[in-house]
């Protein structure tokens, strides 16, 4: 009902406010209105049915009473209180509108029936059709997904900072009345949601990281639960350590991320949760000081890992990191919930978590199943603290590779292989020209048999033994399109060919002499190699391999007589694709010469 009505009086009130604006004047009125029914509004400032406001400004006075808490006279028993600030902004621009307009749209709302409560869930799915920044947030079933991880009894006092869209904050509500909401959105918007959804969150606009809310007597106030959704990739000054008075951050770093979690610690005696960006659970710097510190506390309980494209209008996939700062975790739960069965995708491609009431069942069983994978803390440090899901949730792809690998002595990738990175090029004084072996020279089978763009190489790079490619020298790229590889022919260029810069290079070395690198680029390339690869392909926005992680591919050791086979197939690929090309080069010079002058 109430989507429908709010709909009809934007319609009424369109032209002189942008939509944002229209919709929370539009919130407004429906406010003033509904607490006038309800009797929380008396005398000259609640609306009178019978003796409609003449213009505008009589609305916004009457608001700018009501956002005055002195005036507690004017309520019965005060009981707007703090909700005071849901009419404390009126934007200018509605003094545009006609009275005509504003005369319509009251008569509208005085025969409408507004003393049921507006569901919290029908208003968030009402405004993010409507675009209003004031609302966009975590999808509804992400935020219940959230609060059902907390475990919140109904006593219990809920922490919620960086608040945005308020979707954490109304779920929390349905646990427990006594939440504390913090958030830098100046707007009237989370008290327009108390009024209209009959909630009671205590509300602070302010920066959670800079200047705390909820203090007791100039202190940190504890929460037995905090939930959050800190800004993805927002970045600090590196001086907030150094002048925080509440010494939450032990390292100087800029990462919103990392900052987000230890102010999280510092506040909670109890459960966190948070979601937290991919970078976070790999990344080396502050990211890892401040993994080494949870793990060797034991405060990790539970990862869950979520599908790409959850958030409107971005694909960036993200997890939530569950800690505990009351009990010992010896053991750490990896949930898989980008899992397929747990989520679908429209046309747009937007992923809806459908199946997040099973993340919660894992959560709390707590076992081993058919996408979570309880781990000791104790092999998660081994595992350089590493906390990505995909570390420890196998999927049937993983099946595959072991049905496979389990037929062969296994080594290393860094046993068999010197890992080479190129050297940062800089062009401005290069004095030898030579050319880049880069991605888009990769041939699809066979040896690579051109280069691409010209570059002048510094004194630097000339000098340097490794820098040039050399007869089967693998080449294997780590950033941007992980996992495509290729392989130099035996008459490659002397000191002509270097590779690209998002490529490393893989030279066999003297204790694989017996491996032949064509051998190993075919398993490379093979579907189990470049499954191997995108288990250990990690980043949203720009995907790369980590070159450690990159050294444990295991790589399967035939048998002579295997490798023989493996090195003719190869051969014959790299003979068919070079009449390929001539071919291609063929065709295209027959097709230049039709219809030329």
């Amino acid at each position: 009902m109430y989507g429908r009505l709010i709909y009809q009086i934007m319609q009424i009130l369109r032209g002189a406010l942008d939509l944002e604006e229209l919709l929370h004047f539009a919130l407004q009125l429906i406010a003033w209105v509904r607490l006038s029914r309800l009797g929380v509004l008396s005398g000259e400032l609640a609306f009178d049915e019978h003796n409609l406001p003449r213009g505008v400004s009589q609305i916004t006075d009457v608001f700018e009473q009501l956002s005055d808490v002195s005036q507690t006279d004017i309520f019965k028993h005060d009981l707007l209180g703090k909700n005071s600030m849901a009419f404390g902004y009126v934007n200018p621009a509605v003094q545009h509108l006609s009275v005509g307009q504003l005369l319509q749209a009251l008569e509208v709302l005085a025969a409408a029936n507004l003393t049921d409560t507006w569901q919290f869930d029908d208003l968030m799915a009402f405004s993010n059709d409507k675009a209003s920044r004031g609302f966009i947030g975590l999808p509804i079933e992400v935020a219940e997904l959230m609060i059902a991880l907390a475990q919140i009894s109904s006593g219990d006092k809920v922490y919620l900072p960086f608040e945005h869209g308020f979707q954490l904050t109304a779920c929390a509500q349905k646990k427990t009345k006594q939440t504390f909401s913090e958030t830098q959105v100046a707007t009237s918007f989370p008290w327009l949601i108390n009024l209209l959804c009959d909630l009671e969150a205590n509300i602070a606009i302010s920066d959670s990281l800079e200047k705390p809310a909820f203090l007791d007597q100039g202190r940190l106030t504890q929460f037995p639960v905090s939930v959050s959704c800190p800004p993805f990739n927002a970045r600090y000054s590196q001086n907030l350590a150094d002048s925080d008075r509440f010494a939450r951050f032990p390292e100087a770093t800029s990462s919103g991320g990392v900052l987000a979690v230890r102010h999280l610690l510092a506040r909670t005696k109890g459960r966190i949760v948070v979601a937290v960006p991919n970078g976070l659970l790999f990344t080396p710097g502050a990211e890892r000081y401040l993994r080494d510190d949870v793990l060797a506390k034991k405060q990790v309980e539970a990862v869950v890992a979520l599908p790409p494209a959850l958030l409107s209008g971005s694909a960036i996939q993200f997890s939530l990191l569950i800690l505990r700062t009351d009990i010992t975790c010896n053991d750490i739960l990896f949930v898989d919930g980008s899992n397929e069965t747990l989520y679908v995708k429209d046309s747009r491609n937007k992923a809806t978590l459908t199946g997040w009431q099973s993340i919660v069942e894992a959560v709390v069983k707590r076992e081993t199943g058919a996408f979570s994978n309880l781990i000791t803390t104790e092999e998660v440090v081994a595992n350089n603290s590493q906390l990505q899901v995909a570390r420890y949730c196998k999927t049937p792809d993983d099946d595959v590779v072991e049905q496979i690998l389990r037929k062969y002595q296994i080594k290393a990738l860094g046993e068999l292989v010197s890992i080479i990175r190129p050297i940062p090029l800089s062009q401005a004084d290069g004095v030898v020209t030579v050319s880049e072996v880069a991605p888009a020279d990769f041939p699809v089978y066979g040896y690579v048999t051109k280069s691409g763009r010209e570059i002048k190489l510094t004194e630097r790079y000339i000098n340097s033994e490794r820098s040039y490619l050399r007869p089967f020298d693998i080449i294997l790229t780590i950033k941007g399109s992980v996992g495509k590889v290729a392989i130099l022919p035996e008459n490659t260029p002397e000191n002509l060919w270097v590779m690209g810069q998002s490529c490393i290079v893989l030279r066999t070395n003297e204790k694989a002499s017996s491996i032949d690198p064509r051998v190993i680029f075919s398993f490379l390339k093979s579907e189990v190699g470049q499954l191997q690869f995108r288990s250990l392909t990690t980043g949203s926005a720009v995907p790369h391999i980590q070159v450690r992680e990159l050294e444990k591919i295991r790589i399967p050791i035939p048998t002579a007589e295997e490798g023989q086979n493996i090195i003719e197939k190869f051969e014959k690929l790299a003979v068919i694709e070079n009449a390929i090309v001539q071919y291609r080069e063929e065709q295209e010079q027959l097709s230049k010469s039709i219809w030329t002058a």
